[in-house]
């Protein structure tokens, strides 16, 4: 074989070798990096507070994966299984505070949330005496539905109560039931007044002519008793 030929046969099988290559090269698609991300489960925790840094118990949080609920302590642990690792809202939610919402993508991972709940606007009422101090209104006592027995945090509540009564001995109180329109939920609320006046005077010291009631059927939160300053 002539040097010309060889010279020739070798053009030819380098052009070859390059047309396979880019051929093979077409044919394997370009990796997204964020498409070939599949974790197996991914784990979401964080803890609820409120305006005080104070935890707050039981209160709800929502994703794909369904409800949970804080503990005593205001923490919560989310299991996402690999379904339900998609971008998402997570809500958080309790009672008469503001609702939050945070959003949660999966290049997160594990991720974690320090979440801090607001009163609303028209729950003004609730929020402790130590930031009430100049106003007449004072905090607010929850009663569970159709109970009547004082629970240890409205033990407290009235206990801080007492303590600004006795911290202005001409102050007095007046105390706000709602009750609904039936005769039952009537006598709910007399039972409620009853024992908060007991315990105020019996357990706190506090004269009961500092102390006035007053019922408005149907105009706020008929498991609340609200206390302001005359």
């Amino acid at each position: 074989m002539t040097a010309q030929k060889q010279n020739f046969l070798k053009h030819v099988i380098l052009i070859l070798a390059i047309i396979i290559n880019l051929t093979a090269t077409a044919k394997t698609p370009a990796v997204n990096s964020f498409a070939a991300y599949s974790p197996t489960d991914t784990t979401v925790t964080g803890i609820v507070r409120d305006v005080n840094g104070k935890p707050i118990a039981n209160a709800k949080v929502t994703s794909a994966a369904g409800n949970v609920y804080t503990n005593s302590d205001g923490l919560f642990s989310i299991t996402l299984q690999k379904g339900n690792i998609v971008a998402q809202s997570f809500f958080f939610s309790y009672d008469t505070l503001m609702t939050v919402v945070r959003s949660y993508h999966p290049v997160m991972e594990n991720a974690m949330y320090d979440i801090v709940l607001e009163p609303k606007k028209c729950c003004l009422r609730d929020l402790p005496i130590g930031n009430l101090t100049k106003s007449k209104q004072l905090p607010s006592v929850h009663f569970n539905t159709n109970a009547t027995k004082l629970s240890e945090d409205t033990k407290a509540t009235l206990k801080e109560i007492a303590g600004k009564l006795k911290d202005e001995p001409e102050a007095k109180i007046i105390m706000t039931v709602y009750p609904g329109p039936t005769k039952p939920k009537e006598k709910i609320a007399d039972k409620r007044l009853r024992a908060i006046t007991e315990y105020l005077t019996e357990q706190e010291g506090i004269s009961s002519d500092r102390i006035a009631t007053e019922k408005k059927p149907g105009e706020g939160d008929g498991n609340n008793v609200d206390f302001k300053k005359q």
